[in-house]
């Protein structure tokens, strides 16, 4: 999501995302301007081309 839609997401085992967003500096233009960014990775199915990451407990 980072290289591609320029959202930092944190992907846990088997298929969730989590998303941390902070309340203070974060505008909802920002936050709707994310999802609109991951609904579009989902759409065009550019995570696709994403490969599989090391798995580690971060």
């Amino acid at each position: 999501m980072r290289i591609f839609g320029n959202v930092i997401g944190d992907f846990r085992q088997p298929d969730c995302i989590r998303l941390a967003i902070s309340p203070l500096p974060t505008s909802y233009v920002e936050v709707f301007d994310g999802f609109e960014r991951i609904r579009d990775l989902v759409v065009t199915k550019k995570y696709l081309e994403v490969g599989e990451a090391s798995t580690r407990v971060t």
